[in-house]
């Protein structure tokens, strides 16, 4: 999964660490870029999972980080 934030915070209706546990726990990668600034649950999405995280300083920060996840890299197996 990729997520291109622009939020400055987040407004979430149920339990996003229990998500985030549980995302981890089906080995769903989650790599996560901010257009902004930095998220702490955004960090701790993408920490948790295996995934990336970073704050694009530009548009060509952000595309040299989007294209890092190519190709994509295998799950390791004690994740």
């Amino acid at each position: 999964v990729i997520l291109l934030s622009a939020s400055l915070s987040t407004c979430d209706p149920g339990d996003l660490f229990g998500t985030i546990a549980r995302l981890a726990q089906d080995k769903v990668r989650c790599s996560v870029f901010s257009l902004l600034a930095e998220v702490f649950v955004c960090r701790k999405l993408a920490r948790d999972t295996g995934g990336d995280y970073g704050v694009a300083l530009n548009a060509d920060h952000l595309a040299d980080m989007l294209a890092a996840l190519l190709p994509p890299r295998p799950i390791p197996s004690a994740m």
